[in-house]
């Protein structure tokens, strides 16, 4: 009686020690506390067997080596959601999805990183105040939302403050557009006189110039 008593107490205390593992490791049975991030027998959960050209990534489960050289526990870029790339952020870290439209360090594709002042806005590494943040456009002149975020002279036209007494797309007012071999100055469309036909009246004009403006064929 007293020795089977003897070997109970044993058994529990043996099963204590084995519950006992050290922060980090988990035991799995059999005595032995493993590391389920790394432990090819019991990658992520116990007995979760990794195969032979497997190696261990924890809750990730096992991973093919041939998909990565690397054998690095990161994302994959298959892994990814759209618009992120697997990019490494620094020597020894492991590479992370990140959202290549929006990352400084990974602007548009991994490593393009902005220079200092600048933001990435859409993918493109861009001026603060020429990027609209919201749809993820740079554009060529500031952004703007309307004509009061404007200097004078500019107008808000399509999201960016324009010059439009000498932009050729927007001369004088949004979206007009000079015509072929003319030119915006001060605010109007001026022909070139060495290259537009002089004219009085429509009748002097000729296709596709067909119409007499300001003493010239347009």
């Amino acid at each position: 009686m007293f020795k089977l008593i003897k070997n109970i107490f044993f058994l529990i205390d043996n099963n204590k020690k084995m519950s006992n593992c050290e922060i980090g490791y988990t035991n799995c049975g059999g005595g032995t506390c493993v590391d389920l991030n790394t432990d090819t027998e019991h990658c992520g959960t116990c007995n979760n067997t990794c195969d032979i050209n497997e190696y261990c990534c924890g809750c990730m489960g096992c991973r093919n080596h041939d998909n990565d050289n690397m054998l690095t526990c990161g994302c994959l870029m298959e892994e990814c959601l759209e618009g992120y790339g697997c990019c490494t952020i620094a020597i020894g870290v492991e590479p992370r999805c990140v959202e290549l439209k929006t990352d400084d360090n990974n602007c548009g594709t991994c490593n393009n990183q902005c220079l200092e002042g600048d933001i990435c806005c859409g993918g493109n590494c861009c001026v603060p105040m020429k990027c609209d943040i919201e749809n993820g456009i740079c554009y060529e002149g500031r952004f703007c939302v309307n004509d009061l975020s404007c200097s004078v002279g500019e107008m808000c036209c399509n999201g960016q403050c324009i010059n439009i007494n000498n932009n050729n797309n927007n001369c004088g007012t949004c979206d007009n557009v000079c015509p072929e071999y003319n030119y915006c100055i001060n605010g109007v469309c001026i022909c070139c006189p060495c290259e537009c036909i002089p004219c009085v009246e429509d009748n002097d004009c000729l296709p596709p110039y067909n119409v007499c403006i300001n003493g010239y064929c347009e």
